[in-house]
């Protein structure tokens, strides 16, 4: 289950992180 969670948390970050870039440009 940990290791589920952090895959999902690491996937929601990564798509917070394209939304700023695009949200900066």
């Amino acid at each position: 289950a940990a290791k589920e969670l952090l895959k999902l948390a690491s996937t929601f970050v990564e798509d917070q992180i394209h939304h700023f870039k695009d949200g900066d440009m």
